[in-house]
């Protein structure tokens, strides 16, 4: 169990917004457990979602970019 949690930790901690990502992720799980009126539709959108969210990564920063004043 710990090796998950440190997985997950260092995952959302690369992420810019990692609270939008997990509020989508527990969306995706709702939508999943309850009933639509068109299958399948509303959970390739919340998956693709999720995935857009998980790309977004915080911005590198490069050690030549420090600028001495």
């Amino acid at each position: 169990m710990p090796m998950i949690h440190q997985f997950i930790s260092a995952f959302l901690g690369r992420l810019r917004l990692p609270w939008l990502f997990v509020a989508s992720a527990i969306g995706l799980l709702l939508n999943i457990l309850l009933p639509d009126p068109i299958p399948f539709l509303d959970e390739i959108l919340m998956a693709l979602v999720a995935g857009l969210l998980a790309s977004i990564r915080k911005p590198r920063h490069r050690a030549d970019d420090k600028s001495v004043d």
